[in-house]
């Protein structure tokens, strides 16, 4: 069985990577996304924090906001944010990704995602 999941790992690399370097891959997803009307946040470990940003220098952050999500966070967001994080949940170990999901007054809600090495 570990060998079926490996082989269906590496299958699923080979449709997701658009580059062998992961850095040069999520920046040509990003353009991707961003010409789809995601709202993209991203801050790689080269690239400089923004000024009085607070960020790290060394820090990894992707944040990632589709159109609809965008629109339920504008129609829901003002009532009730809430906020859950898990770790471990891509090949990379250590990555943490963060969930942010808006409520309406009935307790109906949409969710956006965060992955980031340090927050």
């Amino acid at each position: 069985m570990d060998d079926i999941n490996r082989v269906a790992r590496a299958l699923d690399r080979q449709k997701i990577r658009l580059d062998p370097k992961d850095e040069a891959s999520i920046r040509l997803w990003i353009d991707i996304l961003r010409l789809e009307g995601t709202n993209v946040f991203h801050k790689d470990k080269l690239a400089r924090a923004p000024l009085g940003s607070g960020l790290s220098e060394d820090l990894f952050c992707l944040v990632l906001q589709t159109r609809f999500q965008s629109e339920m966070f504008q129609g829901l967001g003002n009532a009730l944010l809430c906020i859950d994080a898990t770790h471990n949940t891509t090949c990379y170990s250590g990555l943490p990704l963060f969930t942010i999901m808006v409520r309406d007054r009935w307790g109906h809600g949409k969710q956006n995602a965060v992955f980031s090495d340090h927050i």
